[in-house]
């Protein structure tokens, strides 16, 4: 289901670069397919919990090193 919604957004924006790359705006139809490419990809609450918790525990391991250092 979170992949179904996330396509047709991407769909959009791919139909909008045809669009342009059609009416001769390359260069904008290629900015939006560089846009499309760095979208992340699509997490549930779940997963961005745990990318988070993920995160947090390398932030705080990276500040305890810099204390030990010091």
């Amino acid at each position: 289901m979170l992949l179904e919604t996330r396509s047709d957004p991407i769909a959009g924006w791919h139909a909008a670069a045809d669009a342009l790359l059609n009416a001769g705006q390359g260069a904008l139809a290629e900015k939006i397919r560089w846009f499309i490419g760095g979208m992340r990809g699509s997490l549930t609450t779940d997963e961005q919990l745990a990318a988070k918790l993920d995160e947090r525990t390398r932030t705080r391991e990276r500040e305890r090193q810099v204390d030990r250092t010091r």
